[in-house]
């Protein structure tokens, strides 16, 4: 009798990972190249450009079962928004794909300044301000890298200093809440008076940091008057699009759950 095993009758490709990580892609054993644009995938892209083109204005969302290829599938949209457009038709034409398609793609990506953003995992978000800061940091990531000095600063600081300038009680307890362990460090000994000081005068780098560090202080001790909600967030957003002349900011989230 043969004793046959499944590398007889399958042959397994030795790169797979049925898993895509933060670290995979940074690291490049992942390709977005190397993705199967099966019948699925060829409609999210369709979708995509229905989205980008203004059709429709509602998110996507992709479902399904652990390891059946969603976070490739989602890289692999994010860089064809990024890639040449050389890259995009040598991806179209590698799998036979329809040219009108990748027509539609290249124009959604060259109208305008479009910013993408990938962003894995949601397990550091515990409440409403935990996804607002995590959506905030994305941006303002992801405005660093394409080499964007105006991050909408202005629009996140006018409400902490607006609120400091109020009353000196507001000063004074802010000021002791900076000084306790868990935030001295973050705020580098800093008094309130110094924090203030930082938001009129610092760069955007040291004011986005600083704002960052400002608004986990606020959640934490029920300062409403410093959180952002969900409209100030979305205005915030509607800034960084008009001050720095972008066409669309796409948002890939990955495993959001």
């Amino acid at each position: 009798m043969n004793h046959e095993t499944y590398q007889d009758y399958f042959n397994i490709d030795p790169k797979y990972y049925a898993a895509v990580t933060a670290d995979l892609i940074k690291s490049g054993k992942v390709k977005w190249t190397a993705f199967y644009p099966h019948e699925t995938f060829v409609r999210l892209l369709e979708k995509t450009h229905i989205m980008l083109s203004g059709k429709d204005s509602r998110s996507l969302w992709v479902e399904g079962a652990y390891g059946t290829g969603k976070s490739h599938a989602a890289l692999t949209v994010k860089s064809l928004l990024e890639a040449s457009d050389d890259e995009i038709q040598a991806y179209f034409d590698d799998y036979g794909l329809n040219k009108d398609l990748c027509q539609q793609l290249i124009t959604d990506k060259n109208n305008g300044k479009l910013i993408t953003i990938h962003r894995i995992g949601t397990a550091s978000i515990r409440s409403d301000q935990d996804l607002i800061l995590a959506i905030q940091d994305s941006v303002i990531d992801a405005l660093h890298k394409h080499g964007i000095e105006n991050r909408g600063e202005a629009s996140l600081k006018d409400a902490a200093l607006k609120w400091f300038d109020e009353k000196e009680a507001n000063r004074t307890y802010f000021d002791s809440l900076i000084k306790e362990e868990k935030y001295m460090w973050e705020f580098g000994g800093k008094t309130v008076l110094e924090v203030i000081d930082t938001l009129k005068n610092g760069n955007a780098d040291v004011v986005a940091k600083l704002m960052r560090n400002i608004l986990r202080v606020a959640e934490d001790n029920g300062i409403t008057a410093l959180r952002l909600d969900v409209p100030a967030l979305c205005e915030w957003i509607k800034s960084v699009i008009d001050d720095n002349d972008i066409s669309a900011i796409l948002f890939v989230w990955d495993e959001f759950t």
